[in-house]
């Protein structure tokens, strides 16, 4: 009777000690949005520490300037909503939301350079990392990071094409001062 208990003690201990450090080692996925100009968007996704992009299991379909939807995940319900500040400072917003394509796909909306409206979910700096608004629906129902990262509207540095010339006329009007202000 005692190597009975002992047996059942033991084995319920072993068992929460296996679901304690699967729950610590389990990582959100990660999705990464990235807008590289108007047309164009890159979706990634990372599961438990991998690049599951090779080839992408996520497909973006460009609907229009600054307008589109990323599927793929399968039948995984994804469900949230958050805005991304604009890099350009210029008070417009990155949205992304949960959704459904004109095929039923489940995926996320995502619209570049709208005004801002807090019924889209929280405010996030560009390049920010959400670890609260998503989640996804499969086995269980889990967290997901999402991080949108615009490229398309920060701000650019002048190529040397540009900047040498410039750079010419202003030393040659110094010279220039400089040479009046002597005589």
């Amino acid at each position: 009777m005692k190597m009975t208990k002992f047996f059942v003690l033991a084995t319920a201990a072993a068992s929460v000690c296996a679901f304690s450090a699967h729950a610590q080692t389990w990582v959100p996925p990660e999705i990464l949005l990235t807008e590289v100009s108007d047309t164009t968007l890159t979706a990634t996704i990372t599961v438990n520490g991998v690049n599951n992009n090779q080839p992408s299991p996520l497909t973006v379909i460009d609907i229009g300037p600054d307008n589109w939807f990323v599927s793929g995940f399968g039948t995984f319900l994804i469900n949230g909503h958050a805005q991304w500040s604009e890099p350009d400072a210029s008070g417009e917003v990155n949205s992304v939301t949960s959704s459904l394509d004109s095929s039923l796909d489940l995926g996320l909306a995502v619209h570049s350079d709208v005004d801002f409206s807090s019924d889209h979910g929280p405010l996030f700096g560009n390049n920010v990392d959400d670890k609260q608004d998503f989640n996804y629906l499969g086995a269980t129902f889990l967290g997901v990071n999402v991080t949108f990262n615009d490229l398309g509207d920060s701000a650019t540095v002048p190529d040397a094409a540009t900047t040498m010339p410039l750079l010419g006329f202003a030393a040659g009007g110094l010279f220039g001062l400089a040479r009046r202000f002597r005589k």
